[in-house]
């Protein structure tokens, strides 16, 4: 792992080994879980998480101006505070710090009607 020195955590160092868990849907989506890079939705194959780690941001976008919320779901519930709301828009992104455990299972989900071509990017650190 690669440290970096944080005079703003008391003195600590902070971890940069960092990664992103992508899922999309390549057409209109509506309250459904989207689907990772092999094109398998989350809720069938989700991402299993190889160590204990920290969501830190939330990327989302669509294909033209949407309503709806980017949802992170652990072994099939929401993750209290894991979520994004997007108003008449066709991206935002988001700043967090919500501890996710080794072992969950990380799936993304679109909350929302007919959103045009959705993609939500979480991206984690290790910890």
């Amino acid at each position: 792992m690669t440290y970096i020195y944080n005079p703003t955590s008391g003195g600590s160092f902070t971890n940069l080994e960092s990664f992103c868990v992508t899922a999309t849907r390549n057409s209109v989506a509506s309250n459904i879980y989207l689907s990772g890079p092999d094109g398998t939705f989350m809720n069938k194959s989700p991402f299993i998480l190889p160590f204990d780690a920290t969501l830190v941001y939330l990327s989302v976008a669509t294909d033209g101006n949407e309503t709806w919320t980017a949802e992170i779901h652990v072994n099939g519930v929401l993750k209290p505070g894991a979520t994004l709301s997007i108003t008449n828009n066709n991206a935002s992104y988001g700043i967090y710090n919500i501890d996710f455990n080794a072992g969950d299972k990380i799936m993304l989900y679109c909350n929302g009607t007919a959103i045009f071509r959705p993609r939500i990017n979480a991206i984690f650190i290790r910890r």
